[in-house]
């Protein structure tokens, strides 16, 4: 990608008017992922976005240590990423992130390859 790092941002978030959306975070190996039903900006300077979640689902303790979270834009008919964070985990679920191809920020938060 070519320039710079706030350009990229605001093209990124432009896209944030309609689609589906993963949130993701990770924190000391312990990594989440969960389907949000909006994401927006909500301010230019600093730039922010707004993401509206469920309350209780195990990537809130994740986000709110590592200071960051990774939103990730996804087809509507993904249905292998629907089935695996559209609900929460069952408890003593392994790794969600196992079983898909990866790329990392430099936070750690996952994001899935078939994400755009």
């Amino acid at each position: 990608m070519s320039g710079s790092p706030h350009a990229e941002a605001r093209r990124a978030i432009a896209q944030f008017s309609s689609g589906s959306f993963l949130l993701t975070a990770c924190y000391e190996h312990k990594r989440a992922g969960q389907i949000v039903q909006s994401a927006q900006p909500c301010a230019d300077e600093p730039m922010l976005v707004c993401i509206a979640a469920r309350k209780g689902h195990p990537i809130e303790p994740l986000i709110r240590d590592a200071h960051c979270f990774a939103i990730c834009l996804f087809e509507p008919d993904d249905k292998l990423l629907l089935r695996t964070f559209g609900s929460l985990p069952a408890p003593g679920r392994g790794d969600p992130f196992d079983a898909l191809e990866l790329d990392r920020l430099a936070t750690g938060a996952p994001i899935p390859k078939r994400c755009k």
